[in-house]
């Protein structure tokens, strides 16, 4: 079990491990984007303080480096690099990784061979379980990403819900 280091993905993490009597293991590269200047800030906030800076954010050039944060392709090479460290250390097992939306956009994108700019057409769920298959054919070869199922929430079904009945 591996979740980002940010507490939000190490909480939900938490109770599945515990399930399989299996420690959380953190990586900090699982994390979200860092948004640098942007971060804490709503979209209107960001566009109204920094209005050149958002509409090169929007365009998603994965060259451009948020200002005091990291570019899309930093991100992206984060991940990926997570993923695959992963890959190499236990093959041929199950994993859990509990990360973000940002993140789990990579993966999707990776496995599909998709580019950064890319309208988003596939769902980013929060809580949903999505399983992907990773291999690494070659020692020093990238890493293969597959889906095999994605945005399930099927074990949701019976969550509480406090704001249903509001």
């Amino acid at each position: 079990m591996i979740a980002s280091d940010l507490a939000r993905a190490e909480l939900t993490a938490q109770p599945v491990a515990a399930a399989h009597g299996l420690p959380v293991l953190t990586d900090p590269r699982l994390r979200e984007r860092h948004f640098g200047l942007f971060q804490g800030h709503t979209l209107d906030e960001i566009a109204a303080r920094w209005p050149g800076d958002f509409h090169s954010w929007r365009d998603r050039n994965p060259a451009w480096p948020i200002p005091e944060g990291e570019s899309g392709q930093q991100f992206i090479v984060r991940v990926i690099d997570a993923l695959a460290d992963l890959a190499v250390a236990h093959p041929g097992c199950t994993v859990v990784v509990v990360a973000h939306g940002g993140t789990l956009d990579i993966a999707y994108r990776h496995a599909r061979d998709l580019p950064w700019d890319a309208p988003r057409q596939h769902v980013m769920l929060n809580a949903s379980i999505n399983r992907m298959s990773a291999r690494i054919l070659d020692a020093g070869a990238p890493l293969r990403l597959s889906i095999d199922a994605w945005g399930d929430i099927a074990h949701l079904g019976d969550a509480r819900d406090e704001l249903a009945g509001a």
